[in-house]
């Protein structure tokens, strides 16, 4: 197995490490863009086989390796305001929602999957729009997870090229973003409000309390249908009665794994 060929027996090996681990599930034509992805690492790391790699990988504690792996294999491609219809429906049915019936003034929205930090920042520009002068009035902090270090810490750095913006108007790219030389930084006014986290999906939810929103698009179409399956109904029962889930455009629930109503197409309530 020298030039970095990954055999037959080494892909089924690692597609099963990253299933355990992960719960992502890497189709079987995914191999050569494995070893095109994964061919600069193992070249870093002096490797000369995959079955080195695998053991590499294995004897990793903390996770770092596999989250090293991920990144280089996952399609991390996101936008600000991305789906924007989602946001729509975020602005215009549920904050009035909770702004109704929220006493304490405290909303709990989690964005698991968070990637590069697109989402929750958006999520957070909303609310910050809506809520206006009343805005310092409310807890309405984002919790925006991702499984991967190295993707969070640059979620946190809130650092973006201008390409990312272009959902944005004018005046949201003034009131919440700093120009740099070669793109944006997102303001301290966003920044603060977002709390950044590493969350393994396939473990148990860290959460004390249960939630009014759960944003996560895009992410379980890496899963297989069991994994997906079990996800939702974590979901579930980690939302408020009245919450929402809010899944990809492309992504549907199947009613016969969790009692969510159906509101519309990526939209669900509990």
């Amino acid at each position: 197995m020298n030039d970095h060929i990954l055999s037959d027996e080494a892909f089924e090996e690692l597609r099963a490490y990253i299933k355990l681990k992960s719960g992502i599930h890497l189709a079987e034509h995914k191999k050569t863009l494995v070893m095109s992805r994964m061919m600069k690492t193992l070249n870093q790391l002096k490797f000369t086989t995959y079955d080195d790699y695998l053991s590499y990988l294995k004897e990793d504690a903390d996770g770092d390796k596999l989250n090293h792996l991920i990144d280089r294999i996952s399609t991390n491609h996101t936008y600000f305001m991305r789906e924007e219809q989602h946001f729509d429906y975020l602005q215009e049915v549920i904050l009035p929602e909770l702004e109704s019936r929220e006493s304490r003034k405290d909303i709990r929205i989690w964005s698991a999957g968070c990637s590069s930090g697109e989402e929750p920042y958006s999520i957070t520009m909303v609310m910050h729009k809506y809520f206006e002068k009343s805005w310092f009035m409310w807890d309405a902090k984002v919790l925006a997870s991702d499984i991967s270090a190295e993707i969070l810490s640059q979620a946190r750095k809130g650092v973006y090229r201008k390409e990312t913006l272009e959902n944005l108007n004018n005046k949201a790219k003034l009131m919440y973003f700093n120009r740099l030389e070669k793109g944006y930084e997102v303001k301290p006014l966003l920044k603060k409000n977002v709390i950044f986290k590493r969350i393994n999906l396939m473990k148990r939810f860290p959460f004390q309390s249960k939630l009014h929103v759960i944003f996560c698009r895009n992410v379980m179409i890496y899963f297989d249908a069991q994994t997906k399956a079990d996800l939702i109904k974590r979901f579930y029962d980690q939302l408020l009665p009245g919450g929402y889930l809010l899944i990809g455009h492309s992504e549907t629930i199947d009613r016969n794994i969790a009692p969510f109503e159906y509101v519309q197409p990526s939209i669900y309530r509990k």
